[in-house]
């Protein structure tokens, strides 16, 4: 199975990040993430630390933690004549966002998380930089498909249809919807028969997928339970952390990572699928803990919000030059998806 590789990706993720230097038009912007606990947030956060540094950019980091009233009251209550990067709790705060920065005739780049269309559209210094939920839920399905042909022995009991678990983010948040929705219609268009035996919400939470997990091996024997299906890496690690407590999917120690199944007893692995390709995920598939997941480029989102928050040209065609990324002419900057798996011999 051809896709994208380990070596690849740490290629792609050390990556020097894009310069700014003499375009710069600011070089201070007040930087606000919803949660910093988030496994994939973090990241963004290094990522944006380093390319300020790279360029010479002042950031000033909140962390809402989470809180809402929190994030908007730190946003609305600091210089918002200053360039900012947002990372909202709620959605809905977008329009209040734009209104403060619009008096000031600032800029504003909101990331990961989407507000609606019309907010983007209602202010030309507002941009929004993140990929594409649904494209992810699609990508996701490909995945599978293609590891489930070239392993049928994952079918454990052999009757064309796979047990699975589908484990979602958070219940209102755009992306749970739309990865949820594609990836289960994307594995039915692609003629693969799935048993949804389960399905809940872990808030994109490692904690809360271990939680939720457990109760759900409670109600289903593991050796029932062929395919999990995680909406992000966090909750995709959760799912492994209990695995390994059960004795399946330990990695280099498993026997016969290639053939699983042994006469009539079948090998303690269940494959895991989630999206993000944090480091930690990416060191559990070359481990043999995890199966496939799918980058949500963090480095390179990271990378074209404070391009976008400084250069002096952010006009379309400047940034589609620099940024090598789809800039449509509502202000969306599409980062895409690349599938990484482990390596099957």
């Amino acid at each position: 199975m051809k896709s994208f590789g380990l070596k690849a990706l740490n290629s792609l993720i050390l990556a020097s990040s894009l310069t700014v230097g003499a375009a710069n038009a600011d070089n201070f912007v007040n930087t606000y993430f919803y949660d910093l606990d988030d496994a994939f947030i973090s990241n963004v956060d290094v990522a944006l630390k380093e390319s300020a540094k790279h360029n010479n950019v002042i950031l000033n980091i909140n962390d809402a933690k989470n809180d809402a009233a929190k994030q908007k009251e730190a946003i609305l209550s600091h210089d918002n004549s200053d360039p900012k990067i947002v990372n909202l709790v709620n959605v809905n705060d977008a329009s209040d966002v734009v209104a403060a920065a619009k008096k000031h005739n600032a800029r504003v780049v909101f990331v990961n998380r989407q507000p609606d269309d019309f907010v983007i559209k209602s202010y030309d210094k507002a941009w929004y930089v993140g990929s594409d939920a649904a494209a992810s839920g699609k990508m996701q399905a490909d995945l599978i498909s293609r590891v489930l042909k070239e392993h049928p022995t994952f079918d454990k009991n052999k009757d064309g249809v796979i047990n699975t678990i589908l484990i979602k983010g958070q219940k209102e948040h755009k992306d749970t919807i739309l990865r949820s929705s594609n990836v289960i219609s994307e594995l039915d268009a692609r003629k693969v028969k799935i048993n949804l035996i389960d399905e809940f919400y872990a808030d994109f939470d490692k904690k809360k997928a271990v939680q939720q997990f457990s109760a759900a091996l409670d109600r289903h024997p593991i050796h029932e339970v062929e395919l999990v299906i995680c909406n992000n890496d966090a909750m995709a690690l959760g799912v492994i952390e209990v695995l390994n407590d059960n004795g399946f999917n330990v990695g280099k120690n498993n026997i016969s990572l290639i053939d699983y199944q042994v006469g009539n007893k079948f090998v303690n692995y269940i494959p895991v699928f989630g999206i993000d390709a944090i480091p930690e995920a990416v060191d559990a598939i070359s481990e043999d803990k995890m199966e496939g997941t799918i980058l949500n480029d963090y480095t390179r989102l990271a990378e074209a919000a404070l391009v976008i928050a400084t250069d002096k040209d952010v006009s379309r065609q400047a940034l589609t030059s620099k940024l090598k990324l789809k800039v449509s002419q509502d202000g969306v900057v599409d980062v895409p998806y690349k599938m990484l798996s482990r390596v099957h011999e």
